[in-house]
């Protein structure tokens, strides 16, 4: 039976933190909203599926047919919300007071999502005062941070917010407390809550200091083991698009909205893109002027009076070559266009428009000297070769000059490809998928070799391993060779008594140091022993545990309570009784140790700067060569300092 209630819009109390008290039989539609409008996080917790119960009957009853795809119905139903009126028929029978619904994709003032003045948190304050269609309201009172020296508006029934808290589908006839419960929800749903985060180095043109830079690679997967304490930002995508107003101490880093985040990266990873425009530039204007449209320029980063921050995952040549969801950076020089089309925008290790030799240096060798230039500025160019040229790529100007012909050309560096949810929806799905077959996502090398597990190892069971679980601790069995080997290792000079001992079997992790223990032998060209492989002890506090058997040892997460005396890196010891100083105790009385295998490889005394190895002493024209790790003294070292997470891995955990 059809029976048409009016325009069909989304449940407005179903996208909110309290749900709808009707479930199945609310006449509005119980799907989510950022769904609808193809802007929705991996971990959204609202419905996508037009065949529930309440979705089915809803839909029919507006005259949409069911006997078809899901595609197929999303298709109709975002036509039938966009050319909807943003007020369906007063249900009488309803329990609860009518609210305009926020499912369409603009509402009055044409805005279509929550936002707080960019201008009103600020010294300056916004000029367009009650007038402005962006809500002035206390950043810190929403997020009950506030002092109660506060100067800025705590109330939800000023005009200002009147107006726009009732535009984006507020039901303004309830309680102050109810009203900024709701507000919350929605500011969390467009992702348009300011946020106190600094961009990461290379990619900032902020001169504030850094707190989180970098996205968190294990957080998109699914869960971080390091959760609060994380240093890397928690977001859902690997990328992240912010603004702030320029040259105010009071500003703080606003997100674009869920929908921009993806224009603004398919564009920016497209190189030969200057610019991008923005929609409702009234948000990045000081002024009283009514522009609708606002101009990103990626040269810069601004827009109208705000500097713009893309914050993104750690680069894919900082990361083991498996490791999901790093960055991959593309690098391109400005050619001349054959066509005479203006410019043309060529690959590093491409031939040019006249077909003449390729760069002997590609995206990924120039992005391994880009991020050794983020980590010393002293280290500002790139040089390499076109058969017989010769040019030097200067990173801080980037641009290339040539020093056979003098010429200067324009360098370019974006994002090899944009990541959508889908994406990382579907990956997700994969690592189930192959978990429940007992396949293994990490059992080859780059060159297609297979990698070997220990023979200790068990046999993993991934129908009971957790979803987001990338290891698993088994019990060393008390009284084994394995145990005894490993307790006559600790007693040696630990005198305190093991309680148990667990074997840390995260293939990933080990597939990184595997391949790594390979490269250094052959870059030493000699016997087993030249990668000088150790185990080494490491003690840490109970809340770190876990995110080590994920992660591995990651100086910048799990602190410095080492100290940086021989360098900021990881710290292992050749003695138990040095690291139980550092494995500080629980509330349990129960303290946690790591056994490690370590590839120190060629060591040097090492020095609290060194934020990695240093070069060794080599002859003129000789190339420049890296210790493998530092040590506090030469002979007879009994602390090692690891700055390559490959160089080392988590084998045991001891907890006594």
């Amino acid at each position: 039976m059809c029976f048409n209630q009016g325009d069909l819009n989304i449940c407005t109390y179903y996208n909110s933190v309290r749900g709808c008290r009707r479930h199945d039989d609310c006449n509005f539609l119980h799907i989510c909203m950022s769904y609808i409008k193809e802007t929705c996080l991996p971990s959204c917790k609202y419905n996508h599926d037009v065949f529930k119960t309440n979705c089915t009957r809803v839909l029919e009853s507006h005259g949409i047919s069911m006997d078809r795809t899901a595609r197929s119905i999303l298709r109709k139903l975002r036509d039938k919300i966009q050319t909807s009126s943003n007020a369906p028929a007063n249900p009488s029978s309803s329990t609860e007071n009518y609210r305009p619904s926020t499912s369409s994709y603009n509402n009055e003032e044409g805005f279509s999502d929550l936002v707080l003045c960019t201008y009103y948190n600020t010294k300056r304050g916004c000029k367009r005062s009650s007038d402005c269609k962006f809500l002035h309201m206390c950043r810190s009172y929403i997020n009950k941070k506030c002092p109660s020296s506060c100067k800025y508006n705590h109330d939800v029934f000023t005009p200002n917010c009147k107006k726009v808290l009732k535009n984006h589908g507020i039901f303004m006839e309830q309680p102050a407390k109810a009203i900024l419960r709701e507000l919350k929800d929605k500011l969390e749903m467009s992702s348009a809550t300011p946020v106190r985060l600094q961009p990461s180095r290379q990619e900032s043109v902020s001169s504030r200091p850094m707190t989180k830079g970098e996205i968190c690679t294990y957080n998109i997967r699914g869960k971080c083991n390091y959760g609060e304490r994380c240093i890397r930002e928690h977001y859902g995508l690997p990328y992240r698009w912010l603004y702030k107003l320029k040259d105010d101490e009071d500003a703080v880093w606003n997100p674009f909205t869920d929908e921009e985040q993806t224009q603004l990266e398919e564009q920016y990873c497209d190189v030969s893109k200057d610019s991008i425009e923005v929609v409702n530039g009234e948000r990045f204007a000081e002024d009283d002027s009514n522009n609708s449209i606002a101009v990103l320029h990626f040269g810069n980063m601004e827009i109208s009076n705000c500097e713009v921050v893309r914050k993104s995952t750690a680069s894919s040549v900082t990361e083991p070559p498996n490791h999901p969801f790093t960055t991959e950076w593309m690098w391109y020089w400005e050619d001349n266009d054959p066509a005479g089309g203006g410019k043309l925008w060529r690959p590093y290790g491409q031939k040019n428009s006249d077909g003449n030799a390729k760069a002997d240096k590609d995206s990924h060798e120039l992005e391994e000297s880009y991020q050794q230039f983020i980590e010393d500025s002293k280290l500002s160019t790139a040089n390499f070769n076109t058969g017989a040229n010769s040019y030097t790529l200067d990173f801080g100007t980037m641009q290339q000059n040539s020093e056979t012909y003098t010429t200067i050309r324009e360098v370019r560096r974006r994002p090899k490809e944009v990541v959508t949810t889908l994406y990382i929806s579907n990956y997700k799905k994969e690592i189930q998928l192959n978990r429940a077959k007992g396949v293994s996502m990490h059992t080859s090398s780059s060159d297609g070799s297979s990698t070997t597990f220990p023979d200790t190892w068990e046999k993993t069971d991934g129908n009971k391993l957790d979803p987001d679980a990338t290891f698993q601790l088994f019990d060393v069995k008390s009284g084994s060779t394995e145990y005894n080997d490993i307790q006559r290792l600790f007693s040696a000079t630990c005198p305190n008594k093991i309680l148990k001992i667990q074997r840390v079997q995260n293939e990933e992790l080990w597939e990184d140091y595997a391949r790594k223990r390979e490269r250094m032998k052959k870059k030493t060209k000699t016997v087993d022993v030249s990668v000088n492989e150790k185990r080494l002890w490491h003690g840490t506090r109970e809340y770190h545990v876990n995110a080590i058997c994920q992660q591995n040892f990651d100086f910048r997460c799990s602190g410095s309570s080492s100290g940086t005396a021989y360098g900021q890196g990881s710290y292992f010891a050749r003695d138990a009784s040095y690291s139980t100083g550092y494995a500080i105790a629980a509330s349990s009385g129960r303290r946690f140790m790591f056994l490690a295998k370590v590839l120190v490889g060629d060591y040097t005394v090492g020095n609290p700067t060194h934020r990695r190895p240093p070069e060794k002493i080599v002859a003129s024209g000789q190339i420049k060569i890296l210790y493998d790790s530092c040590v506090n003294q030469f002979l007879n070292p009994s602390i090692f300092v690891i700055f390559d997470k490959d160089q080392m891995y988590p084998e045991y955990l001891i907890e006594y």
